[in-house]
């Protein structure tokens, strides 16, 4: 379970959580965080991915996240910004490639050209595995983030509004696909 307490976090002097928390988060559900914009949501999730450090605790089962290194607090939590912003000169199977292997070794093997290869076709974007990551509409860069989250082995996923670049139609496969992963992995979620 995830849980949040007592959480302060400020930008300079303005602060943004103010004894922030939820209650425990079950594995195998997707929990939606919602408010108003510029309510600390999204500020939420940098802590709780261990961008941002805030006042207060973040425990996952009986682990303070707090006291892990980044690399082991980032194989557990999976954080999809709202923003996907890439300017490399990579094609949409590379980016989620990258996704794959972040926290293992760069050799990449059959299992993992096979992963990608489902990723995308889970996320129906197999067909732009050869375009350049640089070429594609806000839509289609928001279903590529979500393939890069959604490949990853984690224990928690963050998705901070993982849907608003898509059109309705693609909102609720974008959803339900989420649903599914998270309810297979029996992850944690919130978006």
């Amino acid at each position: 379970m995830l849980e949040a307490r007592n959480l302060n976090f400020a930008y300079g002097a303005r602060p943004i959580l103010k004894w922030a928390g939820f209650s425990p988060l079950k594995p195998g559900q997707m929990t939606a965080l919602i408010g108003p914009n510029a309510s600390g949501k999204s500020t939420l999730f940098r802590v709780i991915a261990g961008l941002l450090t805030a006042d207060g605790s973040v425990t996952l089962g009986d682990t303070d996240l707090a006291t892990l290194s980044a690399k082991a607090r980032l194989a557990r939590v999976c954080f999809m910004p709202q923003f996907f912003a890439a300017n490399a000169a990579l094609t949409v199977f590379d980016v989620v490639m990258v996704a794959r292997k972040n926290l293992s070794g760069w050799r990449v093997t059959s299992e993992d050209m096979e992963a990608v290869g489902q990723a995308l076709h889970d996320a129906q974007i197999g067909h732009l595995a050869e375009a350049y990551i640089s070429e594609l509409s806000g839509g289609q860069a928001q279903m590529v983030s979500v393939a890069q989250a959604l490949i990853r082995d984690s224990e928690v996923y963050l998705f901070d509004e993982p849907t608003s670049a898509l059109d309705l139609k693609h909102q609720l496969r974008v959803l339900s696909q989420i649903r599914e992963a998270i309810a297979k992995r029996n992850a944690i979620s919130a978006t």
